[in-house]
């Protein structure tokens, strides 16, 4: 999808189920990949979800992440991962990406650091 430029901070969604009663196991997470062009071809950088392996639960994966300088356009993706061998399976619901408003200091500041606070000299 292409991004809107005033897109600074984000929120990624969605709801995910892994049945029990598999052959195989694994873990399922959420990537969104960002792109400098508008086509999603020119590959910039990722950032993905921590991981989930719960059974029998619809589940919400989230994150809240900066947009990269310079991205035109991102794909957001619900992967699984096999750690064993045999099928493996995932649903997913829900999926959610947009702007978050709270995130309003461009400058890091809202990483911990007190860079914008500080004077060098």
């Amino acid at each position: 999808m292409a991004l809107d430029p005033w897109i600074e901070g984000y929120d990624v969604a969605a709801h995910v189920f892994i049945p029990s009663g598999q052959p195989g196991s694994g873990y399922t997470h959420v990537t969104v990949a960002f792109y400098s062009d508008t086509d999603c071809s020119a590959y910039l950088t990722a950032a993905s979800s921590g991981n989930f392996s719960g059974l029998d639960n619809w589940e919400l994966i989230d994150f809240t992440g900066w947009t990269p300088d310079g991205a035109a356009s991102a794909r957001i993706a619900v992967a699984n991962q096999k750690t064993a061998s045999g099928d493996f399976q995932t649903y997913a619901d829900a999926l959610h990406f947009a702007r978050n408003p709270e995130m309003i200091f461009a400058d890091g500041f809202e990483s911990g650091g007190l860079t914008a606070w500080s004077v060098v000299r």
